[in-house]
Formats: structure tokens, C-alpha cells, sequence
């Protein structure tokens, strides 16, 4: 058999692994509103499946096919803004189809503009027309409508990423500072940001779950464990229900820690990873932090532990370690090299390979010693289990 052939062949074995491990149930709901919630063997089922199906859909585009078909995808953000600035999917009712016309007055704009615009993100399964000139929403449509961190989500790809991407951040926002402290400036901006950054936690492959059982804690006995930049401290809370000799310090900026609530061996302080760390523990975590910022900053946030750290602290970065080319699932790397470019516009920064972590851990102090990177079941993520030598 030919490569096609071969190639659709396995695709046909990785989607019979993909419904034996999900429900009857959850098939029959996979395209509605809210999404079915997969298992993790499900998952990187899934995965696969789709890792296949994109390496067979390369595969039978001709080398002209394949640059042009790239090259020439420049209106899908400019079309995804529109359905965020303008609230397309809002406008559209839930139990019913409207006419373009009456969306289009709703949206305040052209018909013939609006009509463009939807039947476009109709061929990325986005809306429906089951009548000519009216549109529906389908589970896609449906989702970004009723899924407010979705909104938020998109609208952070297409204001901040997007411009970021074509002029970079500093000219796109015309300003010296680095993102984070130019959005800080708006608090709408700031929220979207950050609304979309737990979106995006939550994703298949990026959720939390995998994490507490990923890593031996219990190997940590009676320990604090400090989580810097927790936010509300999510991760920690899911640790205490299963490991109850833990006790952690959430750290983060004051306008975050203050929605998070003290509770028992739970405690919350304000702290800028760039300052010292004042806290003395057995192990710092840190939870898609470095991924934020160029190794220069990243150097100076392991640094600044230093003061703090007692022989044999276990410092646990926990981010993703990008593969080499063709080395990890085709879904599995885009999506890791998509946030590489995303976090290159907008602040200079990068997801790293595991060379390029053991790089910067011996730039920041050769007591930081790299004892192992963990790679995650059902997780995109690694856990980068690193030893102060002091």
C-alpha cells in the first residue's frame, strides 16, 4: 500500500482506540455544547488521531499546495476579531435561525459585510445556514457565545497576539515596557489577558490533574512548598485533597491574591518573583511561569531564590519542554511551537527544549542541578525536577 493509504489506515486504529476509551454518551454529544470531557487515555487518543489526520492532510498537498495553502491564510484573525469586537455570536439567537439581515442591524454592520464574514468561519464549522440567508449557531458558535473565557480568549488572540505578531509588542503598543507591565496599565486588558491564560490552563493536555500524580510529593515528607505566581492557588488546593503532610505559600502580585482565600495549611503572600524570596521551604513551584519571559529574566527569577534556599530544596518548573522536529505527535508540536512564536511577539520570550533548560539553569547557578524531566501522561507538559546543591 501506498503512504495515503498507510497513513489513513492507522488514523482508522487510532480512532477505534479513541471511542473505546470514551463513552457511548460522550460520542453521541462530541459536536455540541459543552464539550465532552475526555479521560486522559482518551485524550492522547485523540491526539493521535488527529497528529495522523493533519500529517495525511500535508501529505496530499503538493509542495506548491503546501506553501500557498499557509502563505495565503491572512484573514482568519482579522474575520475571528470581527466575531469578537462586533459580538456576532451573541446576536444570533440560541433557539432559532435569523435572517443576515436583522444580525447584521444588531452588529451595526453592512449585511453584506456580516454575510462575508459568518459564511467565512462557516468553513472553519463555525455558525450554519440551514436555509439560504439565515444563519444558526452548531456547538461551535454555540460555545463561543455561552464560554465567556473563550470570548476572552480569542479576544486576547486577536487584540494583543495578532498586532504584537505583525509589529511586534513594543510598536503595537507603542511603549518600552515589556508586555506585562504595559498591560497592567489597563485593567480590561489585564483581566482578558489573564482570563484567557485560565482558558488556556484548562485545555486538553494542559490542565491541572495530570500534574498531582505526575511528581513523587510524598518523597517530600512534612514539607512547605511554595507556588510562585499560583494565582488562586488551583494547583495547590488539588494537591492538599491527596497529599496531606503538604502545606503550601501561594505568591503572587496583590491584585491577584487578593480573590484567593486562606484555608488550612493554605496560606497567601504577596511577592514579585523579581524581588528576593523571603520564604525558607522544601520545594518552589512554578507553574507555566518561565515560558512567560527571555532567559535573562528567567535567570534572575532563579536567582532571587537563592537567599532562601536550604540544602537540598527541589525547585519544580513545570512548563512544557518542546521536542525535537518530528519527535512528538504533529498536534502535540504545533501546539508547543504555536506558543513559542506567541511567546516571542509578545514579550520576547520562548518555550524551551531540554537543552535549552539546562542551558539556562546553569546560566542562572551551577548549584541548580537538573535531576530529571518528567514527561506527563495525558499531559502536553513536563515537570522539570531541579536540586539546590548549595
Amino acid at each position: 500500500m501506498g503512504k495515503f493509504v498507510d497513513l489513513a489506515t492507522k488514523i482508522l486504529e487510532q480512532c477505534k482506540a479513541l471511542e473505546e476509551n470514551t463513552s457511548s454518551e460522550h460520542l453521541a454529544q462530541w459536536d455540541e455544547f459543552p464539550d465532552v470531557q475526555l479521560t486522559g487515555p482518551a485524550i492522547m487518543a485523540k491526539l493521535a488521531a488527529q497528529s495522523t489526520l493533519l500529517e495525511l492532510q500535508v501529505a496530499m498537498k503538493t509542495p506548491t499546495e503546501t506553501v500557498t495553502t499557509l502563505g495565503m491564510r491572512t484573514v482568519t484573525p482579522m474575520v475571528f476579531q470581527a466575531l469578537y469586537r462586533f459580538g456576532i455570536a451573541e446576536k444570533v439567537p440560541t433557539e432559532h435561525d435569523a435572517s443576515y439581515e436583522d444580525v447584521a442591524k444588531a452588529c451595526r454592520l453592512p449585511e453584506q459585510d456580516l454575510r462575508r464574514i459568518v459564511r467565512y468561519l462557516m468553513t472553519w464549522n463555525v455558525f450554519t445556514e440551514p436555509q439560504p440567508n439565515r444563519v444558526a449557531h452548531n456547538g461551535s458558535s454555540r460555545a463561543f457565545r455561552e464560554n465567556k473565557l473563550l470570548q476572552q480568549t480569542i479576544g486576547m488572540c486577536t487584540e494583543e497576539i495578532w498586532p504584537s505578531a505583525v509589529h511586534g509588542s513594543s510598536i503595537a503598543n507603542s511603549t518600552e515596557l515589556d508586555f506585562f507591565q504595559e498591560i497592567s496599565k489597563y485593567p480590561t486588558r489585564a483581566k482578558r489577558f489573564a482570563d484567557g491564560m485560565t482558558f488556556m490552563g484548562g485545555m486538553p493536555g494542559l490542565g491541572m490533574e495530570p500534574l498531582v500524580g505526575a511528581y513523587n510529593w510524598d518523597a517530600l515528607g512534612e514539607a512547605t512548598v511554595v507556588d510562585v505566581g499560583g494565582s488562586h492557588g488551583e494547583l495547590a488546593k488539588r494537591l492538599l485533597l491527596k497529599y496531606p503532610k503538604l502545606s503550601f505559600v501561594i505568591q503572587d502580585l496583590s491584585s491577584t491574591i487578593d480573590g484567593g482565600h486562606q484555608q488550612s495549611r493554605l496560606s497567601f503572600m504577596e511577592h514579585n518573583f523579581f524581588d528576593k524570596q523571603p520564604v525558607q521551604a522544601d520545594a518552589y513551584m512554578f507553574r507555566w511561569i518561565f515560558h512567560d519571559w527571555p532567559d535573562k529574566a528567567c535567570t534572575k527569577i532563579l536567582q532571587n531564590l537563592i537567599p532562601a534556599l536550604k540544602q537540598g530544596a527541589r525547585i519544580l518548573i513545570m512548563d512544557f519542554c518542546v521536542p525535537e522536529p518530528s519527535q512528538a505527535p504533529r498536534m502535540a508540536e504545533e501546539l508547543e511551537r504555536t506558543f513559542d512564536l506567541t511567546m516571542w511577539c509578545l514579550n520576547n520570550a520562548k518555550e524551551r527544549s531540554k537543552e535549552e533548560w539546562s542551558i539556562l539553569i546553569k546560566q542562572a547557578d551551577t548549584r541548580f542541578k537538573l535531576e530529571n524531566i518528567i514527561m506527563i501522561p495525558g499531559s502536553l507538559l513536563s515537570i522539570l525536577d531541579i536540586k539546590w546543591d548549595g
